[in-house]
């Protein structure tokens, strides 16, 4: 005699993959890319470090007289401003230093405006770099250094950074600039090549604009 009553259908299980709320171990190759990345920050924070070291004095915040410089020297125009973080409550925004650098030579307009460096914190941490700390905020100082040196920093070819200038692209004022500052220097062949590979290709329009921007 078969039986009436239905045996009950097995449930069916579904599994989901576990997933571990621990992050994965970074892989040798991340972890000596991160270290090459570090070590090459500090090798440009070190290299503008020696430079403003041996430049900035007490003396570097009077102009020189134009009059007393050669025609194988440039003036480095150096300027720190500090904008001050917004305090909202117990909580306040980051202080803000920007390194900022004009050059002028003899036969040449000045350059566009460099930014070289910017860094968002307190002066007194120990992370801050060196020039937040050396170089008076709102004064300018004046550096003089040779035609060479301006023209491999105004075109990317110095150790020493400058974040507005990228090897892949120099600003057309700033091309001209440099074309001219490094003639009759030992680099003017360099940084001639240089310039030639990373020209800006620029408009009709572009050619005859007057204006520009000061963070070229």
């Amino acid at each position: 005699m078969k039986s009436t009553t239905s045996s009950a259908a097995t449930p069916t299980m579904r599994f989901r993959p576990y997933s571990s709320v621990i992050l994965p171990r970074p892989s040798v190759m991340t972890t000596r890319n991160g270290a090459r990345l570090r070590a090459a920050a500090l090798s440009r924070d070190r290299a503008l470090n020696d430079w403003l070291v041996d430049g900035i004095t007490p003396s570097s915040v009077s102009r020189p007289d134009w009059g007393s410089l050669n025609d194988k020297n440039a003036l480095c125009v150096l300027f720190m401003f500090v904008l001050k973080g917004v305090p909202e409550g117990i909580f306040k925004d980051p202080d803000v230093y920007c390194l900022s650098l004009v050059i002028e030579a003899k036969g040449c307009s000045p350059s566009p405006l460099l930014r070289l460096a910017r860094f968002e914190g307190s002066s007194s941490n120990g992370d801050a770099p060196l020039w937040t700390r050396i170089i008076q905020p709102n004064t300018s100082h004046y550096l003089v250094e040779p035609r060479s040196f301006a023209a491999t920093l105004t075109c990317g070819l110095s150790n020493i950074p400058a974040v507005s200038i990228s090897s892949g692209h120099i600003s057309a004022r700033m091309y001209h600039f440099t074309r001219q500052v490094s003639l009759g220097t030992h680099v003017e062949r360099d940084v001639g090549k240089h310039c030639r590979l990373h020209e800006p290709k620029r408009t009709p329009a572009e050619k005859h604009q007057s204006t520009f921007s000061p963070w070229s």
